[in-house]
């Protein structure tokens, strides 16, 4: 077979050149996991990059532009010495918070934090086998179960507004028919539509996630977020997050939290139970840094990290509680 660290420079190296639109492996860039599988490949790799490499491409499809762009530049540079450990740009606040112990954490809490989720109101014996898919099992569990992204809903314009390069949201209504095409080559199948505001319209493509011809709908009202391109001389937005638009993200919270989901729960419930559970149990966190520790690395408080992780009140605070979990 090939050389294995060939193939990926290769792969990653059309992704780069895709500009990060999950455009380079028919099916999307967390199918080429099963390429790393391979044991020869793993070999080749060495178990723990092979490890790593994999919890990118599982986590490829959430991840927003710029951490693809740094973490697939991570990884080329990582293939020009591959003898040094890999190391990736993409990895979540979810894996950085586990490296604090959960046993060192007992001793310092309160044990009721460590009680089963059940207890906590809005779950119940009724919902608890979806928590404990997510990996909520306890209520501390549910405390640390960060955002994967976040609306921006303070960097909004209108259609009219926009311009070219431009990386922003908005809201609107799917105007127009959805369809799919294919791309001159045959390799891609593009999903196209467009989205109006009332000050105009803007069209959207996706590759090869045929899917959303059965999720899109004229007159659905979502939210869009990424850069605006253009294509045939016409503004274009490709392949953006999006997700349908309650009215609960406009007025509750300017940065709206974005979690990771399974089947049987949506974004409003689990915002719902994060918002109306979280100040009656950040009140028991207690501070596990030294005084001296939050001083020295301008850290804030644990209770207000956990608080401002998943409702930020601004850009500012959010950096603040990112930083926090990034030190832990």
């Amino acid at each position: 077979m090939p050389d294995p660290l060939d193939v990926i420079k290769n792969v990653f190296e059309l992704e780069m050149s895709r500009e990060f639109n999950d455009s380079s492996v028919s099916g999307g860039l967390a199918k080429f996991s099963a390429f790393l599988n391979k044991s020869e490949v793993k070999t080749t790799l060495g178990e723990k990059n092979a490890e790593i490499l994999n919890s990118f491409l599982k986590s490829y499809p959430d991840l927003n532009r710029n951490d693809r762009e740094k973490s697939i530049s991570d990884v080329l540079r990582w293939l020009g010495d591959p003898s040094e450990p890999l190391s990736l740009t993409f990895l979540s606040i979810n894996e950085t918070s586990k490296s604090v112990s959960q046993e060192k954490q007992k001793k310092y809490q309160d044990p009721a934090l460590f009680a089963s989720v059940k207890s906590i109101r809005g779950i119940g014996e009724r919902n608890i086998k979806i928590f404990n898919k997510l990996g909520i099992e306890r209520v501390i569990d549910l405390l640390r179960y960060y955002p994967r992204r976040y609306q921006d809903y303070s960097n909004l314009k209108t259609i009219d507004q926009v311009a070219y390069g431009d990386e922003l949201s908005i809201i609107g209504s799917i105007s127009q028919d959805v369809f799919i095409r294919e791309s001159r080559s045959g390799k891609l199948r593009i999903v196209e539509t467009a989205i109006g505001d009332g000050t105009g319209t803007l069209r959207l493509n996706w590759f090869n996630k045929p899917f959303l011809k059965n999720q899109l709908k004229i007159g659905m009202p979502i939210v869009v977020s990424g850069k605006i391109d253009s294509y045939l001389g016409r503004l274009v937005m490709t392949s953006p997050e999006w997700e349908p638009l309650e009215s609960d993200q406009l007025h509750t919270n300017r940065i709206v939290p974005i979690y990771p989901l399974t089947a049987g729960i949506s974004q409003r419930q689990l915002r719902n139970i994060i918002g109306h559970n979280l100040s009656i149990w950040i009140r028991r966190l207690k501070e596990y840094l030294s005084e001296s520790i939050l001083n020295e690395e301008n850290l804030i408080p644990i209770s207000e990290a956990i608080k401002q992780i998943h409702f930020p009140e601004a850009v500012g605070e959010l950096n603040q509680a990112q930083k926090r979990f990034a030190f832990e």
